[in-house]
């Protein structure tokens, strides 16, 4: 600021940063977490601001309230590590093996608005959007005529991986941080139109993201 009132000379650094911000760039020191590489400093900063909106809300909340609250994943600073510490609290709440815990989406029309429950292995995530498919009637169908669908709030299941092979019809989709895909945060399992075969929801890209550009 006094850089920019004049009161004091810049330095090499502050000019640095100065030429980035003209260009619309984010400066390098600023990217402590990953953003999309398509995002302008424009957009970064209300979408920074948000985030931090969602970490002061997040820390009103008691800790062990947290499996009752709506978690924008997207909006995290490392939903990566959310992810790692919910499969935590689930097997520790279970009493079973980390490895054979699999990863569920229950997108299911009354799930909307659930509450999380840790001990049966849920917690409701908000923010996610579905890329070349849809939800309709509890399932996933192909998209016609557009890319992107938003999904409203549903439960993240860490279920038995013997859980995942008495639900028939299910398709494992990853989930991305961002849609430039060019970080993966798990694999999850939804429930797909039994009508399409496995290979075109692949050969159409369809995949889950936490976060959408604005």
């Amino acid at each position: 600021m006094r850089v920019c009132s004049g009161d004091d000379k810049p330095t090499n650094h502050v000019r640095e940063v100065m030429a980035m911000l003209s260009k619309g760039s984010i400066p390098p020191k600023w990217k402590r977490y990953t953003v999309h590489p398509m995002l302008t400093v424009s957009q970064w900063i209300p979408d920074f601001g948000q985030r931090c909106k969602n970490i002061e809300e997040l820390g009103a909340v008691e800790p062990a309230q947290y499996t009752s609250a709506n978690i924008d994943l997207g909006m995290l600073l490392f939903p990566g590590a959310f992810i790692t510490a919910t499969r935590q609290a689930v097997a520790r709440a279970l009493t079973y093996p980390l490895e054979k815990l699999m990863l569920s989406l229950d997108i299911t029309e009354e799930a909307s608005g659930a509450k999380s429950d840790a001990n049966g292995g849920s917690f409701v995530i908000t923010g996610l959007g579905l890329e070349s498919c849809e939800l309709r009637n509890g399932r996933l169908h192909l998209l016609n005529g557009k890319l992107r669908a938003q999904l409203r709030n549903h439960r993240l299941w860490w279920k038995k991986q013997d859980a995942h092979k008495n639900e028939p019809n299910s398709l494992e989709l990853p989930l991305y941080l961002n849609p430039s895909r060019t970080e993966i945060l798990a694999k999850v399992y939804l429930p797909m139109d039994p009508a399409v075969q496995e290979r075109e929801w692949y050969q159409m890209g369809t995949a889950i993201t936490a976060w959408q550009m604005p």
